[in-house]
């Protein structure tokens, strides 16, 4: 993809995700002809929807605007499949009484102005080790979920419709990322009930955003990182009210800081008006 190319693709989701209309400059870089080469790149990010409400809010549809339109449809029809079986998760093990914690797109997603901006392909749920045995009996006889897959990480799960579930038992491997799985520790003397519930669960502002910055390092890591994360830290630090200081010496003290940095100035590249310096080229080329 060119660099007009690129420029004007994150131009344009960055648009849908903020509400903020493209300006008269901004729109004459978008030409009809690039089209097929952003609905590649968006496609293999999961963001095709995205790339679709931009286009559509900003009058660049063209003739492609029925089919900008099933992208959505499509993605809101997910979202609804996912909060559908997670609702059920959420309930079934309430009533079990199993202190659990939804991960994930399950959170990320209340903090975009619609749910189904943010697309996930299956449902994150962690519980501790001690209550895995019970959770996974809860959830297999009162919902008829399949147990597959059981690693030391996480149980894969599945609903009858074929929906995904992991079921985690560890937030990240012992020694994988630095010091991040000592941070996370601390989980669960931390984490907050949600609104009207006993038993489900919620980390405090620093520690979901250390979480992600740790997942999305253990992926870079092993090889890669889609755009996707790096939109979720544009939502999480534009949408979301924090305190910084907290944040960041929590990512100090998993040894994170340096990779949060240069992750969040890409960010602030592709989704705001930050230049390009050669450690951001490189991550993006990575």
């Amino acid at each position: 993809m060119e660099n007009r190319e690129r420029e004007s693709f994150f131009l344009i989701i960055t648009s849908a995700v903020s509400g903020r209309p493209l300006s008269a400059q901004e729109r004459a870089r978008y030409a009809p002809d690039m089209l097929p080469a952003m609905s590649a790149l968006a496609r293999r990010h999961d963001l095709t929807h995205l790339l679709a409400l931009g286009l559509k809010n900003n009058g660049l549809c063209g003739e492609q605007g029925k089919e900008l339109d099933n992208e959505m449809f499509r993605a809101a029809f997910r979202c609804e499949q996912l909060e559908h079986e997670l609702k059920k998760i959420c309930g079934t093990l309430e009533k079990a009484r199993i202190p659990f914690i939804p991960l994930k797109g399950s959170v990320l997603r209340r903090y975009y102005p619609e749910p189904w901006m943010r697309t996930s392909c299956d449902i994150d749920v962690f519980v501790r080790e001690a209550d895995l045995d019970r959770a996974m009996e809860a959830l297999s006889e009162n919902l008829s979920y399949r147990i597959g897959e059981i690693s030391d990480h996480d149980v894969q799960i599945y609903t009858p419709n074929g929906q995904h579930i992991e079921l985690h038992r560890n937030l990240i491997e012992d020694h994988r990322i630095n010091q991040a799985a000592e941070v996370l520790a601390a989980v669960w003397d931390t984490a907050i009930p949600h609104s009207g519930w006993t038993y489900w669960l919620e980390m405090p502002d620093k520690l979901f955003y250390f979480y992600h910055i740790a997942h999305m390092a253990k992926h870079v890591d092993n090889g890669g990182c889609g755009i996707r994360p790096f939109l979720d830290i544009w939502v999480l630090t534009h949408r979301v009210p924090h305190d910084r200081d907290k944040r960041e010496q929590l990512l100090a003290d998993g040894g994170l800081s340096t990779f949060a940095k240069q992750a969040e100035r890409l960010t602030e590249v592709w989704f705001g008006n930050a230049a390009h310096d050669e450690a951001t080229r490189r991550l993006e080329r990575y």
